[in-house]
């Protein structure tokens, strides 16, 4: 079952732009990585920024991400 959520083209456009690299984090404070942790924001990070507009808009929306996690790669 597919649930949808009203979340903006804008949004959207933000979270592409940081997933291609077309904007990247500053990774100066808080930005989201395997030290800090995929939840954290920093709120002067560009990318950030959109993340937290997109984080704010599933909140609103009432949806929860599963939490998804990389695989140890001293396991393989």
């Amino acid at each position: 079952m597919t649930q949808q959520a009203p979340i903006s083209l804008e949004a959207v456009a933000g979270l592409f732009a940081v997933a291609t690299g077309q904007i990247a984090h500053v990774n100066y404070g808080s930005c989201p990585d395997i030290v800090e942790g995929a939840l954290v924001r920093d709120d002067d990070c560009p990318a950030c920024q959109l993340l937290l507009a997109a984080d704010a808009q599933l909140r609103e929306a009432s949806v929860t991400l599963p939490a998804f996690f990389a695989p140890d790669k001293a396991s393989n």
